[in-house]
């Protein structure tokens, strides 16, 4: 069997942490949608050369 990656999203309410909802990506079977979403957790691609918008979820 695979070993797929997990992204998680923490998920808060004001200042005050709710919960954390963790998501397993299938990079074996989409992994390029795998590696967008993965990239879109972490905030690595930074800020959209042709839209000025951050690539990331806050």
């Amino acid at each position: 069997m695979t070993r797929r990656q997990r992204c998680y999203l923490d998920i808060s309410i004001g200042e005050e942490l709710e919960g954390r909802i963790i998501v397993e990506l299938f990079n074996d079977v989409v992994p390029k949608t795998a590696e967008n979403f993965r990239a879109l957790c972490t905030g690595e691609k930074g800020i959209g050369p042709n839209t000025a918008v951050p690539l990331h979820y806050k």
